[in-house]
């Protein structure tokens, strides 16, 4: 494993006018990582991701990908990069086919090599969606969607992919088979950056993990390190703290 992130943030800030979204965060994510950030609402995770995708504008610091900065490179570039996304409610075409859903992830990589060989590649980790190759994805349930989704990022070939709240609106089988999913992904040589809330479920499978409120990072460490945390416990959750690796079922970071 190499010893130079992928991808780091530096003393990155994000305004929305008067507002301050982002405050100086720094968060880096290593090859082979899972990184997971945790948060409630509107305290700057989805922010964190427009940042990275370039769909902000930093207010200070920098970004950069294997060295090389980035933050004043388009999306484009940065997709181009390596660094894939796997959006919050997975938006699916929903009038495609799941194989053309999954095409569309190629579009920046067709010089790369055939496709076929990267659509062999997602049907050998989700089988599920081979049986459903010619299937409107619309149709499918919401765990096959976000195989849906999942797959059209590895299409890219990524080196990252940044997922955005992939628990939201799943019920809580489909929260557990969404994270081994992601598991799955992360085993198969992608390093995955977890944008969420449901901070049982991002600790069990994460090396490390960064908690915002209002902005600010107000704890970091790896996942056993967070989950034991007493202030975060009490602060987020109300709960007394649990064992290293043992939250209960129902820790969820608290919105606002």
């Amino acid at each position: 494993m190499s010893n130079e992130p992928l991808i780091e943030l530096r003393d990155v800030s994000v305004d929305y006018g008067q507002f301050r979204a982002l405050d100086s965060v720094s968060y880096r994510i290593m090859p082979g990582e899972i990184v997971c950030l945790l948060g409630g609402n509107a305290c700057g995770k989805s922010t964190s991701m427009k940042a990275i995708f370039g769909q902000v504008k930093l207010a200070t610091g920098r970004i950069f990908w294997k060295g090389e900065r980035i933050d004043q490179r388009p999306t484009v570039d940065r997709v181009g990069m390596g660094i894939a996304a796997v959006p919050e409610g997975r938006r699916v075409f929903a009038r495609m086919g799941v194989e053309e859903n999954l095409l569309t992830g190629a579009g920046l990589r067709w010089r790369l090599g055939p496709l076929k060989e990267d659509l062999d590649r997602v049907y050998a980790l989700f089988p599920r969606l081979k049986e459903r190759r010619h299937q409107f994805a619309g149709t499918l349930s919401g765990g096959e969607q976000q195989m849906v989704a999942m797959g059209r990022a590895l299409m890219s070939r990524p080196a990252l992919i940044c997922m955005d709240e992939p628990s939201m609106g799943l019920s809580p089988k489909l929260v557990r088979q969404s994270f081994e999913l992601i598991e799955t992904i992360h085993k198969a040589g992608t390093a995955v950056f977890v944008v969420e809330q449901n901070a049982n479920a991002a600790l069990k499978i994460a090396d490390r993990a960064y908690v915002l409120q209002n902005g600010k990072i107000v704890l970091q460490g790896t996942a056993d390190e967070v989950a034991a945390d007493t202030t975060m416990r009490e602060a987020y959750l109300g709960r007394a703290a649990s064992a290293p690796g043992h939250a209960p079922e129902d820790l969820k970071v608290a919105s606002g």
